[in-house]
């Protein structure tokens, strides 16, 4: 997820979401929490693609618990 943070950083928030989106479905994905805490993730926090990545991710470990 560091090619997430470089895109950020580039102000590239298209390919920022681009790769967040690949690693989301990766089982070592970044954590709901960590895309919400993390103020690096600030610029992409407001994108309705990054919501439905953190959506996901909550259902997948609400899965991953029962």
């Amino acid at each position: 997820w560091i090619q997430v943070y470089f895109y950020i950083l580039l102000g590239d928030n298209p390919s920022a979401i681009q790769y967040l989106e690949k690693y989301a479905s990766s089982p070592w994905s970044l954590t709901p929490a960590l895309l919400r805490l993390d103020p690096m993730f600030d610029p992409l926090s407001s994108d309705s693609r990054v919501k439905k990545i953190i959506a996901v991710a909550e259902e997948r470990i609400k899965k991953a618990q029962q």
